[in-house]
């Protein structure tokens, strides 16, 4: 029996929305994790300038927490009704609480934020803790 070539084009109709309803999915789960990622790169320099501030702050005698979490606040917006993200700061001198500083030992400022997805669900974020740190090493100074 001969086809016509009507008759084959009849036949595959509903095959390119049967191959975009089985491919949209993966396409959709591709976007979202790449937003995602895009996300977290941001929010790591994010953390990375926190943690200068923070080491610049001790360095002058001010308030490393506060100084950490303006700067990453200014960087990174959130929902108006969320309260700001919370920062871990830990500041070591590295020849210990010397009054006045020693030139040349090390202050070290590590910063810690607890990272939230964006786009993946609760139920799905939720299996996965991921913790965005950022470590600054300077040598105090006399000013």
């Amino acid at each position: 029996m001969r086809y016509e070539a009507s008759q084959t084009a009849t036949s595959q109709r509903g095959a390119e929305l049967v191959e975009f309803i089985l491919t949209l999915p993966l396409i959709l789960a591709v976007a979202f994790l790449l937003i995602e990622l895009g996300v977290a790169i941001m929010d790591q320099a994010a953390v990375t300038n926190a943690s200068r501030a923070a080491a610049r702050a001790a360095i002058l005698g001010e308030d490393a927490d506060a100084a950490a979490a303006r700067v990453f606040t200014s960087t990174i917006s959130w929902s108006k009704e969320d309260s700001p993200p919370t920062l871990d700061v830990n500041v070591v001198r590295g020849c210990g609480t010397q009054q006045p500083p020693v030139p040349g030992c090390p202050i070290t400022a590590t910063v810690t934020y607890d990272f939230d997805f964006l786009l993946v669900p609760a139920f799905i974020g939720g299996m996965f803790d991921i913790d965005l740190t950022a470590t600054t090493v300077m040598r105090e100074m006399n000013f």
